[in-house]
This record gives C-alpha cells, structure tokens and sequence, in this order.
C-alpha cells in the first residue's frame, strides 16, 4: 500500500514535495507546499518528463 505519482512524456505539471517525521506535503507549486509547512524546509522538485516516485503508506501518516 502506498502513494505514488508519474509524469508523462510532456511533463506539463511539476510536482514538488517535501518530506519530513513521517509526513509528505505535495503540490504543483513550490508557494503552495511552503505555506503548508511553517518552517523553512527543503523541497524535491519532480519537473521533468517521465518521473516516477512512490512513498510506502506504512511510513507515512495517512491525511484527508
């Protein structure tokens, strides 16, 4: 069981997301995930074609 996203071969949306204690913020956009997480952290930024990335359930909290 797990999360997962990819990209097709035009890669028209980016994904960004950040990972930290057991939790995973993703968006489109870079401003959305920095208002979800107070601090200052550091994002991954899946903009390319032809990406794929899952994330285990089991190490995440599950959210709404």
């Amino acid at each position: 069981d797990g999360i997962g996203m990819a990209k097709d071969k035009f890669a028209m949306k980016p994904l960004v997301t950040h990972e930290e204690a057991g939790e995973l913020t993703a968006a489109t956009e870079e401003q959305a995930v920095r208002r979800i997480v107070a601090n200052e952290c550091e994002v991954t930024n899946y903009d390319g074609p032809a990406i794929v990335q899952t994330w285990p359930l089991s190490d995440l909290q599950e959210a709404a």
